[in-house]
Parts: structure tokens; C-alpha cells; sequence
């Protein structure tokens, strides 16, 4: 199972930030970042690559790519616009490659994206190129992305996720509030929530806790 739960905007701002924390969460290898994470990465790419069969001369090449996408994320290398096209292909397919082998033989694999608008570019661009092939044997990507999202990779389904309303919308406030479900608290949460569920909760809570007077103006606040 390979995840990049990328939750923070300003994490993707470096080049290659999402596809290097992919590589990583593939490796078994918590996201990390600094000169002893990279070291750690690298090594175990070699193991890997080794014990899949890899020859010594394609190992070096990957590892020698994987560790300057990895120092680009880090910020141990200065911005390399001249090199980041040429460094997006060969992530690329070094991506598509890596599908291939862990799909063959029936396994099943399963990667999970979420909060794809916050992806730099050079990531999503390989994340389109890597996903444009075919691979072999039994795959599911999940991506989770606002909608403003530019060009997102192609997928097989699109899942539209509407804010909360009416019945649907209630039901929760209530839900949520529990004891604290009173006119004012139920009028509060949904004034200030809108239909987004996340923000409701924790809205309802703040209201159990502060009461309806007292709660943050914005999800920033709480």
C-alpha cells in the first residue's frame, strides 16, 4: 500500500515533494525529510532494486535520480529549473516501472493520494504521465482533490463531493451537538459551517464546550 497523505500546502512547494513522499510511503519508510532520511531512502531503494533483480548500472541510475528529486524536496539543492523536465521524465518512468513490477504476479496494489490540489507541478505532472500507462495486473488509485484542481490524472471515476443541506445537513448539526442541540446551538453551527461536514464537528464541538456565543468565527480559529 503506497499513501501520500499531504495535508500541509506549504510541504508541496518544492519540486517533486508528492512523488518523492510516494516513493517513500512505498518503501516502508516513514516522510521524513534531512540528510539522514535521504541517506535512509537511498539504501533502501538499493536493497529493493537489488533484491527485485535490478541490474547494478539501472540501480545507480534510479538511486542517483530518487536522491536529487529528494534533495529538491528537502531544499539541499538550489532550484534547477533547466534540470526539472529532464528530472520529471525519468521520475516518470521511474514511477511507471515501479508499477509494473509490484502489480505482476497478482498482487494487488493500491495507492491512495489525498489532497491532490496541493501537489507542485513537477509531481502532478509525473503522476499524469505515470498513470497514462498501462500496467499489468489488478491496481486501484484513489486521488481525493478540491475541484479546482488543474489537470488532475486521468481516472476511471470521478466521486463529486457536495456540501451538506437541508435534512442531511440538520441531521448531523444535530447529531454532533448532542446535549447541546438547542436552537441557538443548532442556528450557530450552521450560520458559521456552511455544508462542510469537518467543519461542523468540530464546530459542534467547540459549541458543547464554549457554548453558541463564544465559538470561532473561521476553521482557522479552532
Amino acid at each position: 500500500r503506497l499513501e501520500a497523505l499531504e495535508r500541509a500546502g506549504h510541504r508541496q512547494a518544492a519540486p517533486f515533494s508528492l512523488v518523492t513522499d510516494l516513493v517513500q510511503a512505498g518503501l516502508r519508510l516513514p516522510p521524513s525529510r534531512g540528510r539522514t532520511a535521504r541517506s535512509h531512502l537511498i539504501q533502501r531503494l538499493r536493497h529493493v532494486l537489488d533484491r527485485a533483480g535490478y541490474q547494478s548500472d539501472s540501480i545507480d541510475d534510479l538511486a542517483t535520480t530518487l536522491e536529487l528529486v529528494a534533495e529538491l524536496r528537502d531544499g539541499a539543492l538550489p532550484s534547477m529549473p533547466h534540470a526539472v523536465g529532464d528530472l520529471r521524465e525519468r521520475m516518470s518512468a521511474f514511477l511507471g516501472d515501479a508499477r509494473r513490477h509490484l502489480v505482476l504476479g497478482g498482487r494487488l496494489l493500491i495507492t491512495v493520494v489525498e489532497d491532490l490540489h496541493l501537489a507542485d507541478g513537477a509531481s502532478a505532472e509525473v503522476l499524469r504521465s505515470a498513470v497514462a500507462a498501462e500496467a499489468p495486473g489488478a491496481e486501484l488509485l484513489i486521488l481525493s482533490s478540491r475541484p479546482d484542481a488543474l489537470a488532475l490524472p486521468r481516472t476511471d471515476e470521478v466521486i463529486e463531493v457536495h456540501d451538506l443541506s437541508g435534512a442531511e445537513l440538520r441531521e448531523l448539526v444535530v447529531d454532533r451537538l448532542g446535549d447541546a442541540a438547542t436552537p441557538a446551538g443548532i442556528a450557530a453551527v450552521v450560520a458559521r459551517a456552511g455544508g462542510n461536514p469537518l467543519f461542523i464537528e468540530e464546530l459542534a464541538t467547540a459549541v458543547g464546550d464554549l457554548g453558541p456565543d463564544a465559538i470561532p468565527a473561521s476553521a482557522r480559529d479552532l
